[in-house]
């Protein structure tokens, strides 16, 4: 498992657009599952469900990011699990570290703009 969390002074809208764009375009093997909008008063939360594919070890990771915001703030939340191989040993190869590592390059990108 692998977890990110930042706070960003930001348009929550935005950042969750330019995060699920950015992931889905970093691999081919990337699948968006399901996701999920919800308003709550002046707060939305956006979760978002991503699988992706790795040849290197054959297995797949699970990435969920959750994005809550109030039009001035954002709350990431990223957190990666599984790409490990083995029935009693899990060996991960660092797919987990890789795919949370996806969201952190691109609010380095988002920052820079």
């Amino acid at each position: 498992m692998a977890k990110y969390e930042i706070q960003l002074n930001t348009d929550a809208s935005r950042l969750a657009s330019y995060l699920d764009s950015g992931i889905m375009n970093s691999a081919a093997s990337i699948e968006l599952v399901d996701s999920a909008v919800q308003r709550i008063g002046d707060v939305t939360v956006w979760l978002y469900m991503y699988d992706k594919y790795y040849m290197r070890n054959s297995s797949r990771a699970a990435l969920t990011l959750q994005i809550i915001g109030d039009g001035e703030k954002a709350n990431v939340t990223a957190i990666s699990a599984g790409g490990g191989t083995g029935i009693i040993f899990n060996f991960s190869y660092g797919a987990e570290t890789d795919f949370v590592g996806v969201v952190e390059e691109l609010i380095d990108s988002y920052l820079e703009q």
